[in-house]
């Protein structure tokens, strides 16, 4: 036997989620890139210590923490299509190359989702910070390090999110 809810204890549940939701989604907008910094610097360590060069993990810490920027614009960008959209788009607006297709359960769908090209420059620019903090003569291997990483996680998110999503799900 079930007992009913009190509009008022209803009402109060409701207004704590509402709270919750907030709190949770600026606590993890705050440490989303303070993560994505400490694992950037962590792949230019492991690089680096392969090549023996000693590079302060400080140093490395900071050409993540510059080589962000271009992330930052990009979510920029998007808050503002966001506001500027009907509210009834605000799942469709995207920056990745996924925008260019209605959307599908397929797995080039959700991995196309994946490649923004902000996220790219962004990558772009943590494999020259990364070499030139390392003294390295070429690029090649932090860039191969970088954009490889990236693609196991772009591969790996999509077939995650192809294995996740009902069929029939769509906008």
């Amino acid at each position: 036997m079930t007992l009913p809810i009190p509009p008022e204890q209803l009402a109060a549940g409701q207004n704590v989620a509402v709270i919750a939701a907030t709190v949770a989604s600026v606590l993890a907008a705050l440490a989303g890139p303070w993560l994505l910094w400490l694992i950037i610097a962590v792949l230019l360590k492991i690089y680096d210590l392969f090549g023996a060069k000693g590079t302060r993990f400080g140093t490395l810490y900071a050409v993540a923490v510059y080589g962000y920027l271009p992330v930052l614009v990009g979510k920029i960008v998007h808050t503002a299509v966001v506001v500027g959209a009907p509210a009834e788009n605000f799942g469709k607006v995207s920056l990745s190359l996924a925008a260019f297709l209605p959307y599908q359960k397929s797995f080039i769908y959700f991995f196309l989702t994946a490649c923004n090209p902000f996220v790219w420059w962004s990558l772009a620019l943590w494999g020259i910070g990364g070499a030139a903090a390392m003294r390295s003569r070429s690029s090649g291997g932090v860039f191969g390090l970088l954009f490889g990483s990236w693609f196991v996680y772009a591969v790996v998110m999509a077939i995650y999110t192809l294995a996740k999503v009902p069929a029939g799900i769509g906008f």
